[in-house]
């Protein structure tokens, strides 16, 4: 514990303290887990929290799953002298047009370079986080510029990679590490992993589920006898090609949409209770940074509420350990994306960028088609696209270790959770295989959230008994739901595959 750590930055990457509201003295933690190691007074669970995970896996806001401890405000920092928080001014949103797309790719690169000589400094050993996408690899292609011209002294470059053994994640970011000569560590994610996972999350606060963790922890165990600095390209997609899980963000709808009691895995009286509340949080945001248009309005949201709550958190096991970085972040660098108008800001950039700066990344194709970046036309790869085999695992491996685990445990039997919810999705689980991850992804969630509750003490609503009315959602609702998914997502893997 520290007194008054004021490491907010205005960099979208920052990683943010926690702190108990109710404190006189603010006192400031590097992660959840400490802060509540050392807070010993009660804790309760927000449920509000817990729905949002349910619906989004990830919180809005700064909220966290104990009620009265919050995260340090995006963009925020704390004055000592008043007792408050202020803000930064961001970088505005535009529609500049007069710029062509090769002169966006050179801005957007040296901007780049000025930032990666920002975060190496002096460091000798630099590490990267390294798929076979277009981020990390842009990322790296700054190093290798940067290293070539001397303008950073860099003795080791380590890559980092997670995957099956022929996807196109570890086969291309395998090729671009030999490419440059530089180290390249291959990390595995097995069904023990995956459960080491869970727990791992439930014991820093359950604000992300597990799966989102890949190879982080074997990564953090042994990086800095290796590494000084570590680099990331995860804001690339959202920065650099204004996309945000695939859609640009002119197709952007609201980040909370469509909120709802998922196949009523919480007790309806809990529902009931904080089902209106969800706006706070988001209305919060849109009074401090008000935005002309919806784009930008949406643009913030996904940075404030999805990028930096279910991204950030995951890379603080490696920022405790080393100096963590996410290129794509500083204030210049998506200042500058962020005033051209949204349609300059797609795939033709990365493609000028690297064709004046580092062709020979373009040799390599993308993970994403398994198709040259420059649209060339032909058959993918034989490489497998996806990098993990986590529903196998669940399936094949867990199901029956999480089904005994949840069961079985208070916080599930005797909490704010439709047990009998539980129980049918693990059964449906077991019957279908296909086609149900966001299930899965609940399901291990809940799995984190019964070691949060064994390792602090946390109260629960423990005088919920299950009614009628939840035995009704479970048995009859869930199911239907369940299965009407299920279709929808079989038809449409058909239809596009």
């Amino acid at each position: 514990m520290e007194k008054h750590i004021n490491d907010i930055s205005n960099s979208l990457g920052s990683f943010y303290t926690y702190y108990h509201e109710g404190q006189e003295e603010k006192l400031f933690y590097k992660n959840l887990e400490k802060l509540l190691d050392e807070d010993v007074s009660e804790h309760n669970i927000d449920e509000l929290s817990v729905l949002q995970v349910l619906n989004r896996y990830f919180m809005f806001g700064d909220r966290t799953i104990i009620q009265g401890i919050y995260i340090s405000p995006w963009m925020g920092k704390y004055d000592e002298v008043k007792s408050s928080w202020s803000f930064y001014d961001i970088p505005e949103h535009g529609l500049k047009s007069d710029m062509s797309e090769t002169e966006i790719a050179d801005q957007l690169f040296n901007l780049l370079c000025d930032e990666v000589r920002l975060y190496v400094k002096d460091y000798k050993n630099v590490g990267i986080l390294l798929s076979g996408g277009m981020d990390s690899r842009i990322v790296a292609g700054v190093v290798h510029y940067l290293m070539d011209k001397g303008e950073i002294s860099v003795d080791s470059v380590t890559a980092y990679t997670w995957g099956v053994d022929d996807c196109r994640d570890v086969v291309y970011s395998k090729r671009i590490a030999d490419l440059y000569g530089w180290k390249w560590n291959h990390f595995h994610v097995e069904a023990d992993n995956l459960w080491e996972n869970f727990k791992i999350a439930g014991e820093r606060g359950c604000e992300y589920t597990g799966l989102h963790l890949h190879a982080i922890p074997q990564i953090s165990r042994n990086i800095k006898s290796e590494v000084n600095v570590m680099l990331a390209g995860s804001y690339g997609d959202s920065v650099g090609r204004a996309e945000y899980s695939g859609k640009h963000v002119t197709e952007l709808g609201p980040v909370h949409h469509k909120m709802r009691n998922p196949s009523w895995l919480l007790k309806s009286a809990v529902y009931d209770q904080v089902k209106d509340q969800w706006k706070e949080d988001i209305e919060k945001y849109h009074t401090l940074f008000p935005k002309d248009q919806p784009y930008q309005q949406h643009e913030l949201d996904y940075q404030i509420h999805y990028m930096r709550r279910m991204l950030n958190p995951c890379m603080e096991l490696i920022n405790e350990k080393v100096d963590m970085h996410q290129v794509f972040t500083h204030p210049k660098v998506f200042g500058f994306m962020w005033m051209l108008n949204p349609k300059l800001r797609n795939d033709n950039i990365y493609r000028f960028l690297l064709e004046r700066h580092n062709p020979e990344l373009l040799t390599i194709p993308w993970a994403r088609t398994g198709l040259k970046y420059t649209k060339g036309e032909g058959e993918p790869d034989r490489f497998k696209k996806k990098h993990h085999e986590y529903s196998k695992y669940m399936h094949e491996n867990l199901i029956d270790r999480i089904e005994a685990r949840l069961l079985s445990h208070r916080s599930i039997q005797n909490g704010i959770i439709n047990q009998q919810t539980v129980k049918e999705i693990i059964t449906l689980i077991k019957k279908k295989k296909k086609y149900n991850f966001d299930y899965l992804e609940r399901i291990s969630w809940l799995v984190s959230y019964t070691y949060l509750s064994d390792k602090f003490d946390i109260a629960h609503q423990t005088n919920l008994k299950q009614t009628f009315s939840d035995e009704l959602n479970a048995k009859l609702k869930t199911p239907f739901e369940y299965y009407v998914r299920h279709g929808y997502r079989k038809l449409r893997k058909e239809m596009f595959s």
